[in-house]
Order: C-alpha cells, then sequence, then structure tokens
C-alpha cells in the first residue's frame, strides 16, 4: 500500500537511512535559523540595548537646548527692540469720536 505523501513504499524508503537523514536534516534546517544570522541578531540586540541610554540623554539634552535657544531667540529680539524703539511715551493722542464725548465710558 503507497503511502499518502508519496507514491513510494515506506519499506522501500525507510532501507535507505541515508536519504531519510538527509531528508530529515533538510527539514530541520528549513525551520532553525543559521547560526551567523542568530549571531548578528544577538548582536543587533545587544548594540541596540547599549544605544538605549545616550538616545535618552540625547532627547533630553536637546530638549533642554530647545528652551535654551527659545530663551536666547527672545532676549536677542528684545535687545534689538530696545535698540530700535526706547520706552517713551506717544506725544499722539487717540482720536475721540463724538460719541464717546457725549457719555462717560463707564456707563
Amino acid at each position: 500500500m503507497p503511502s499518502s505523501s508519496s507514491a513510494s513504499r515506506r519499506d522501500i524508503v525507510y532501507g535507505h537511512t541515508d536519504l531519510v537523514q538527509d531528508f530529515r536534516a533538510r527539514a530541520k534546517a528549513q525551520d532553525s535559523t543559521p547560526t551567523a544570522m542568530r549571531e548578528l541578531a544577538d548582536a543587533n540586540r545587544a548594540l541596540k540595548a547599549e544605544a538605549a541610554e545616550p538616545r535618552t540623554e540625547l532627547a533630553e539634552e536637546r530638549s533642554r537646548t530647545k528652551v535654551m535657544r527659545r530663551i536666547m531667540s527672545l532676549a536677542v529680539r528684545g535687545v534689538h527692540v530696545l535698540k530700535e524703539k526706547p520706552f517713551a511715551t506717544s506725544s499722539r493722542r487717540r482720536a475721540s469720536s463724538p460719541r464717546s464725548a457725549s457719555r462717560p465710558r463707564w456707563s
């Protein structure tokens, strides 16, 4: 009676142990990862873990320097504004409308 997966008889196939061992080795190799690939993956994981702390420190430092850059930018703008327009009251008066003259503002 032929086996369900192929037309060859089981007793004939298993008589050739070298073929069976070769088949089992190939089947096992399909489901496994090569050693070199596993080593690379392990090294990659280790490097990522090692780089995690400096990355967080870098992100924190960038956040601090962003705030400092913003403060410095505002300070520089303030100096420029002070040089251009010194603090002084304006000599121009507000134009009064006819309605505001007839009644007080608070009512």
